[in-house]
């Protein structure tokens, strides 16, 4: 959270304080517009470029690290047998009532989604599952 709140930071922050910062220690803040080495680039620019890429480095540590630590908690959960994710919305009997009434022609595939309340897709995808884990007949 505070590297995401760092990154927003828009450049004319960082150079309205580089400004006071040097201003309060008794230096000239136009030293910031002298151009370096003979480039169009000041010092301000570069400053300023600094310090975003080292905010940016350090937000992207933060999420390889939220990263890393979330993955080992999905497999800690898992290697002790609980569930990780959404919970399914199916219950095995209401959905073989539904679609023995979308098999017989009784309800559409929409009717039959709203009477779970799922969406269609999910429906038509969970169709699609019992009918490959049916057994086949010979």
């Amino acid at each position: 959270m505070l590297f995401t709140e760092l990154k927003k930071i828009q450049d004319n922050d960082i150079e309205q304080t580089l400004a006071e910062k040097l201003e309060a220690r008794g230096i000239d803040p136009s030293i910031l517009q002298q151009e370096l080495g003979g480039t169009e680039v000041t010092v301000e620019q570069l400053i300023s470029e600094v310090v975003e890429g080292l905010i940016a480095q350090a937000a992207d540590a933060n999420r390889e690290s939220f990263r890393a630590r979330q993955r080992k908690g999905f497999e800690q959960a898992q290697a002790a047998g609980k569930s990780v994710g959404r919970p399914s919305r199916k219950s095995p009997e209401s959905f073989r009532q539904v679609q023995q009434m979308y098999e017989t022609h009784e309800i559409s595939g929409t009717q039959a989604a709203a009477l779970l309340g799922v969406a269609r897709g999910t429906f038509y995808r969970w169709l699609k599952e019992a009918q490959e884990g049916a057994p086949q007949s010979p």
